[in-house]
């Protein structure tokens, strides 16, 4: 059921509830308006029974007396009648214009007369009875029912058809803002149209879009992203097999082509200079496997820990590079790092010292790795590479390594930044410790 018809069943309930109870209120102060009036009416009527008896009893002719009463009886409406014999049944005034099942509801009696005997000297003459004329008093109720009904009829029916239609023009306005939420679900901008309703709902539908509009952004970033990260993914890739076919296959065929040669050499001495070439390959060809193991995937962090990752790293990058002297600074806390975390620090500065090796010219760099503490759950962990070579111009796009990195480090929720200068330049990141 929709809101308009449940906030118009309420106010219906409403005006039955008042109706009924003021019904009540008026059956109520009907039974003490008509208590009211039968108390005088029987004092009254007991007063002219004991005044007739007295005058009849006093007179010589009683019979003579009582006739002249019975006559003058005639003019009385019937409000008073004179019976020989005992009243049975007492009739009940019609009520014209006043309908049976409204007099039902009343609290009447069904008796609406009295009835005294008319006595001389112990010898009973008759009965006199009174009827009680309620007419005037029941029909001037049935009036006011009538009113109070025809009000309520009007002003509950104009009520219902005001708050029903004036909801409809109210609610609106929150129709727009539900197409509005389904058109942003769906990723297409404008949301909902405000200015055709309540200030309180254009203020919602206002902010409803600016929500909107702030998922769109985040939307068309995440679709961006994701293109980086796949791309990012396909150019490693590619990098994987030219690294497998420059360096591997070289190896593979000089193991190869010393094998063959290795069968047709018949001296001792020209086998073992062979062996000697075979054992030389094969140890490049190691070194060269575990260089591209490294990059696809740091085994050691989960085994060793970042720490010692980290130097294993800085230990590997020296021998690489003999002319390049590299500082290490950790501090403790980092194996505390989640997965994800450790594998992004370790990349970073596998990618910094690749590119200070290739690139910058430097003879020493120096790489900090630091735990920050912060509140409860919100350490994070810094990092900083810095060298003293050539740096770079600030027109120079960052390659595609350091900015996979960058995407990577943002998407952890860190911060990465890179300081350029004309004596060198430092890469800084900071990444939440837990993840």
């Amino acid at each position: 059921m929709t809101l308009r018809k449940r906030i118009a069943m309420l106010l219906a309930a409403l005006l039955a509830g008042v109706f009924l109870a003021t019904m009540a209120g008026l059956w109520i102060a009907n039974d003490e308006d008509i208590t009211a009036e039968r108390e005088p009416f029987e004092r009254q009527s007991a007063q002219v029974a004991a005044s007739l008896n007295a005058v009849i009893n006093a007179s010589n002719n009683p019979d003579r007396v009582l006739s002249a009463f019975v006559t003058s009886l005639e003019t009385s409406s019937g409000a008073i009648t004179f019976q020989t014999d005992r009243p049975t049944n007492d009739v009940r005034r019609k009520m014209p214009r006043v309908p049976s099942w409204f007099l039902h509801l009343l609290p009447l009696q069904e008796n609406w007369s009295r009835s005294y005997p008319v006595e001389v000297g112990g010898r009973k003459l008759g009965y006199l009875t009174f009827f009680q004329d309620l007419y005037p008093d029941v029909y001037e109720k049935w009036l006011t029912f009538l009113t109070v009904v025809v009000i309520f009829l009007v002003f509950g029916t104009g009520s219902l058809v005001i708050i029903y239609f004036g909801l409809g023009t109210m609610l609106r306005p929150l129709a727009s803002l539900e197409e509005g939420l389904e058109a942003i679900g769906r990723g297409t901008l404008p949301g909902a149209d405000a200015g055709h309703g309540p200030p309180e709902i254009n203020r919602l539908i206002e902010k409803t879009n600016e929500i909107g509009v702030a998922m769109s952004g985040l939307r068309r970033e995440n679709n961006e992203l994701l293109r980086s990260m796949v791309a990012l993914q396909d150019r490693e890739r590619d990098e994987v097999s030219r690294d497998l076919h420059d360096e591997l296959g070289p190896m593979l065929f000089g193991l190869r082509a010393n094998a063959i040669s290795l069968q047709q050499t018949a001296s001792i001495e020209g086998c073992r200079n062979r062996a000697v070439e075979m054992e030389n390959s094969i140890a490049a060809l190691q070194g060269a496997h575990r260089q591209i193991l490294d990059r696809l995937r740091p085994m050691e962090i989960r085994e060793v820990g970042l720490t010692r990752s980290i130097a294993a790293l800085v230990e590997r990058s020296a021998n690489v590079d003999p002319g390049l002297r590299i500082s290490l600074n950790t501090q403790p806390g980092l194996d505390k790092a989640a997965e994800a975390v450790s594998r992004t620090v370790y990349r970073l500065l596998q990618e910094a010292i690749l590119n200070i090796q290739r690139h910058s010219h430097a003879t020493e760099a120096e790489v900090s790795v630091a735990v920050n503490p912060g509140t409860s759950g919100s350490d994070t962990i810094s990092v900083s590479i810095c060298d003293n070579g050539v740096g770079f111009p600030d027109d120079l796009s960052v390659g595609r390594g350091l900015s996979g990195m960058s995407e990577r480090v943002k998407a952890l929720g860190g911060k990465f930044a890179l300081h350029r200068n004309a004596t060198g330049a430092r890469i800084t990141c900071e990444l939440p410790l837990a993840g």
